[in-house]
C-alpha cells in the first residue's frame, strides 16, 4: 500500500482552505512548487482527463489574470456538493509533487491568497493531520530549510 506523501497531505489540507473561486495561477504554481516542465505536462494532462477538456501549456498560460486555472473550467451544476473546482486542482497538483518537495509557506498563502484567518485554520489542519503543535511562527522559520515538509517527522 502507498501511503500519501507528506506534502500531498499538505496540499490537500491546503485544497480545504481555498475558496470555490479562487484564481489559481497556473505559472505561480509552477513556480512555487517547483515543477518541472515534465511534471507540468503531467499536470496538465490529469486535469484534462480530470475534466474532460483539451487545454494546454498556451490555454493555462493564456488564462492567467482571467481567473486562471479555474476559468478554464466548466461550473459545476449549482447545489452539487462534490469537491470544488479549485480543491480537484489542488489534489491533482499534489499528486505532481516529490515527496521531498520544498513547500514554503509564505509563497503558498501568497498563490492562493490565504487571509490570515485561512493561514491560521490551515495550519490548525496541519497540526490535526499531523499531531503537531506548529506556529505560524514555526512555518516562517522554516522558510528556506525545507518549508513546511520539514516540520513533519517522517512516517
Amino acid at each position: 500500500m502507498t501511503q500519501e506523501s507528506n506534502a500531498a497531505r499538505l496540499m490537500r489540507l491546503l485544497a480545504a482552505q481555498l475558496q470555490p473561486d479562487v484564481k489559481i495561477d497556473g505559472q505561480a504554481v509552477a513556480d512555487t512548487f517547483g515543477l518541472s516542465s515534465v511534471q507540468q505536462l503531467a499536470f496538465m494532462k490529469s486535469v484534462n482527463e480530470e475534466f474532460g477538456l483539451d487545454i494546454t501549456l498556451d490555454d493555462i498560460e493564456a488564462a492567467e489574470g482571467k481567473g486562471g486555472l479555474v476559468s478554464l473550467i466548466p461550473e459545476q451544476p449549482s447545489g452539487a456538493t462534490q469537491e470544488s473546482n479549485a480543491a480537484r486542482l489542488m489534489r491533482l497538483l499534489a499528486a505532481q509533487l516529490q515527496p521531498d518537495v520544498k513547500i514554503d509557506g509564505q509563497a503558498v498563502a501568497d498563490t492562493f491568497g490565504l487571509s490570515s484567518v485561512q493561514q491560521l485554520a490551515f495550519m490548525n489542519s496541519v497540526n490535526e493531520e499531523f499531531g503537531l503543535n506548529i506556529t505560524l511562527d514555526d512555518i516562517e522559520a522554516a522558510e528556506g530549510k525545507g518549508g513546511l515538509v520539514a516540520l513533519i517527522p517522517e512516517a
